[in-house]
């Protein structure tokens, strides 16, 4: 099974507009709604992928929501092949939206709303609900059960991101101790969650930057990894990504081609593709596999006019083309 855990969900609203003209009235040529957040959107493309794979194990989405957007948000996921456990919230917390405005040459032009601060309670509820969900995968048995994975993505919302909440990092930690921990994220929490020794960190180069000083993302992935990860791979869109194992290894990957789409979604399928992996494998086994898979998704991603999905016939070329070095 893989849990992903999406600590600062949204409702995703995704506009088409031939051009973006700052100051100008615009005609909206599409417009798609969908529940989101980076933890949920790597679920979209967990489930897109592995429904096409006899037999993979189930994919479930742990999140918090307002009482008014539960049941739209269950019945979506549950349409797309995830299963849903949400911790409904009461007023006045709701859950915050963000806009993505995509042009026709495929820029994309985000608006992230900060999200409200859950209390204590709604932490636990969470954290319940993941530790019980990874109790009972653990227990499963069969050729492919492999283990429970937890990928926690995205940013905390609100002061949660400076102050991790204790019952969080106590959950980390409860995954990180087996090996199965995928954590996406920046700043503080991801500074705190590197003490319970993740499997693998995943975050951009400007995140990953902000994170440890250092701008160049092999630098900053070395950082991480001295500083407890067992794995960290730093994404730098276009340019590729970088991978270092804290056995010294370092791996470099990127596409084979020019894609032109919607990049909105490809860090969540990236953090997808590497949870889909730690299900079965450690970073560590086959480093070259773990990139071509990496690259292979989040480039499908791209080509999807929708962050969270993707079409799983791009995997095959994509993975093919994709260039994987050892540095």
């Amino acid at each position: 099974m893989i849990i992903t855990l999406t600590p600062n969900p949204a409702i995703d609203v995704t506009y088409r507009v031939p051009s973006l003209r700052p100051g100008a009235s615009h005609r909206i040529t599409d417009l798609h709604r969908r529940p989101g957040g980076k933890g949920v959107n790597a679920a979209g493309v967990l489930a897109r992928v592995r429904g096409t794979q006899r037999g993979s194990a189930a994919v479930t989405c742990a999140s918090a929501v307002d009482e008014a957007s539960r049941a739209w948000w269950d019945s979506d996921l549950a349409a797309r092949g995830i299963r849903p456990e949400t911790v409904a919230v009461a007023p006045p917390w709701r859950t915050r939206t963000s806009t993505t405005v995509v042009q026709d040459d495929g820029t994309a032009t985000v608006l992230n709303e900060a999200g409200d601060t859950p209390d204590e309670q709604v932490w636990r509820g969470l954290v319940e609900r993941v530790s019980g969900l990874g109790a009972a995968a653990r227990g499963a048995t069969g050729p492919r059960a492999g283990r429970a994975v937890l990928a926690i993505c995205g940013s905390l919302p609100g002061a949660a991101q400076d102050s991790p909440p204790g019952s969080l990092l106590e959950l980390a930690a409860r995954f990180g101790g087996v090996g199965a921990l995928v954590v996406d994220g920046s700043g503080p929490w991801l500074t705190a969650v590197l003490a319970t020794r993740p499997a693998l960190v995943k975050p951009n180069a400007d995140e990953a930057a902000a994170t440890t000083g250092e701008d160049d993302p092999l630098r900053a992935a070395e950082a991480l990894v001295r500083s407890g990860a067992r794995a960290a791979m730093v994404s730098a869109g276009a340019d590729g990504l970088v991978l270092v194992l804290d056995d010294g290894r370092r791996w470099s990957g990127r596409p084979g081609r020019v894609l032109r789409g919607n990049p909105t979604g490809a860090g969540d399928a990236a953090t997808a593709a590497a949870a889909s992996y730690l299900a079965q494998h450690d970073p560590a086994d086959d480093p070259e596999a773990l990139l071509r898979q990496v690259v292979a998704w989040s480039g499908a991603a791209v080509l999807h006019p929708h962050a969270g999905d993707l079409d799983p016939d791009h995997l095959s070329e994509l993975g093919a083309l994709a260039g994987i070095e050892r540095i």
